[in-house]
């Protein structure tokens, strides 16, 4: 059995469609998650949650181990053969068992280390986490080499509203504490697993060597040792607080940095997963890669960038709102987050690039000086508070975002003229947003904090698309032609419903 991704319609009309169903389910997801993880929290509060984010951290390491990225060059080989998806199975599945297994060996000395005794039986039962989503790693791969991901998202979506929803809420309000976040994580992941290997069903059958195993493992091992420097990155932080810090703090910081990051993940790991599995055909054409990244640049800069900056400035507000009077330290805390994640979002975008230009070590031996940076930076940071490590986060995140670019700048037909002018224009962007929103924040700060975050919201946002649906030159041709494209795909109902969404320069 041979599969081959070429078919009609085009892959630039299949990336778009992809792209347009990924962000809908990814946004439905986001909802999903957010709502039901404020729910959560401020049932339980920041001493259990902290102790949730110490189960979280381990798994999120050890899931590199179970995850090895076997089954991620399945996306990236042009043609696939039955033996690649079996020996791919078969190793995620062996992998997937022994992480978990040797989890719950070491759980105990892992509890040691955060000083959390209590950590201990929520490491060894969320270690069935990193076994279920082994096992669902080749059915997920093979959709998205598919370039399915309305089946992705919604998948997701479902299982993560089944798990946390109808689950994790319910046993929240039962008194289960942190056991409600374990028991909603684990039957998401299960019920994941199940739903994706229905939706692409794959040969099961054991084969631990083949042809192909050697060129594999060795992309596996690529995905693996990058993963692992993005994890110390990205992680080292809460596990540096983790380590110094009481437990309800880590809850605090952890509470905003998932905030934050729900949003920012979900949106990266669409864009990830379209620009992989098209690059997988478009390697070496620079002139569509270059096209493809300076039109997510221009989304990330006139949209997440405003949006994240408007969070900021009402970081108050914002926590008030959403969890509480016990979770107000977590404001100081979300300013810098929250100014982080455009830059984090920009970082994300460079690796496609480098990895479909056949680059896919460079990434590793430039973000490894970087951990090591950021390790260093982040424990000095803790020495004198939680604050001062999430503004280190921020700074860092520039200058990680700023390298990056610059190494996907040298690949790409892109000058840095047009590197620069979607930061100008959503710099405009935010500036305008921002002062607005702090005005009328300020003016409404005696109502109830839920109503004041309601009306920056809507403040926010008709400024927002009062420029993008107005001013002229804002959006560039490039990202016209584009929302043109994905707007003639709308079904006419569909179109008539959004359509005062649509930049005036689209319908013209």
């Amino acid at each position: 059995m041979t599969t081959n991704s070429s078919s009609t319609p085009s892959l630039t009309s299949r990336s778009i469609t992809a792209a347009g169903w990924g962000f809908a389910g990814a946004g439905l997801r986001m909802l999903i998650q957010l709502g039901a993880q404020i729910i959560l929290a401020r049932i339980i509060g920041p001493d259990q949650y902290g102790l949730y984010a110490i189960g979280v951290m381990v798994i999120g390491f050890s899931m590199f181990f179970s995850d090895m990225g076997i089954a991620y060059g399945l996306v990236q080989k042009k043609e696939i053969a039955a033996t690649d998806i079996r020996f791919a199975f078969t190793w995620q599945w062996l992998l997937g068992l022994s992480v978990t297994l040797i989890l719950g060996f070491l759980s105990g000395p892992l509890a040691t280390f955060f000083h959390e005794p209590r950590a201990q039986g929520v490491i060894a039962v969320l270690a069935l986490v990193c076994f279920f989503q082994s096992a669902a790693s080749v059915s997920t791969n093979l959709l998205r080499r598919d370039l399915k991901q309305k089946a992705i998202q919604f998948c997701y979506a479902f299982s993560y509203f089944v798990g946390y929803v109808l689950i994790g809420i319910p046993l929240a309000i039962y008194g289960a504490q942190v056991w409600s976040l374990v028991v909603a994580w684990i039957v998401q992941a299960c019920l994941s697993f199940l739903i994706l290997y229905r939706l692409k069903r794959h040969p099961i059958k054991p084969l631990i060597w083949h042809g192909e195993a050697v060129h594999m493992s060795q992309y596996g091992a690529t995905v693996l040792i990058t993963n692992l420097v993005n994890w110390v990155i990205s992680t080292v932080d809460r596990l540096i607080i983790g380590r110094l810090f009481p437990v309800a703090s880590v809850g605090i910081y952890a509470t905003a940095y998932n905030l934050m990051s729900y949003s920012t993940s979900t949106m990266y790991s669409v864009v990830q997963s379209v620009f992989f599995s098209a690059g997988g055909h478009i390697q070496g054409d620079r002139t569509r890669l270059t096209r493809a990244f300076s039109i997510l640049l221009e989304i990330v800069t006139l949209i997440a960038l405003p949006i994240f900056v408007c969070v900021a400035t009402i970081s108050g507000t914002f926590i008030l709102a959403l969890y509480g009077s016990k979770w107000r330290a977590a404001s100081d805390v979300l300013l810098p987050i929250a100014l982080a994640m455009p830059f984090f979002l920009v970082w994300g975008m460079t690796t496609p690039v480098l990895w479909s230009s056949g680059r896919e070590r460079k990434e590793f031996i430039m973000q490894l000086p970087l951990a090591v940076l950021w390790a260093a930076a982040c424990f000095v940071a803790a020495h004198y508070s939680v604050v001062a490590v999430a503004w280190t986060v921020f700074l860092l995140s520039i200058l990680r975002a700023f390298i990056f670019v610059i190494a996907a700048q040298k690949h790409l037909d892109l000058g840095f003229k047009e590197l620069l002018y979607p930061w100008l224009r959503g710099g405009m962007l935010s500036a305008a947003m921002c002062l607005v929103t702090i005005i009328v924040d300020s003016h409404l700060s005696r109502l109830p904090p839920q109503l004041t975050l309601l009306c920056d919201m809507a403040t926010a946002t008709t400024i927002g698309w009062a420029a993008l649906r107005w001013l002229p030159g804002l959006l560039s041709s490039a990202l016209i032609s584009t929302v043109s494209d994905f707007s003639a795909r709308m079904s006419p109902k569909t179109a008539r419903a959004l359509h005062f969404l649509i930049p005036r320069e689209v319908r013209s």
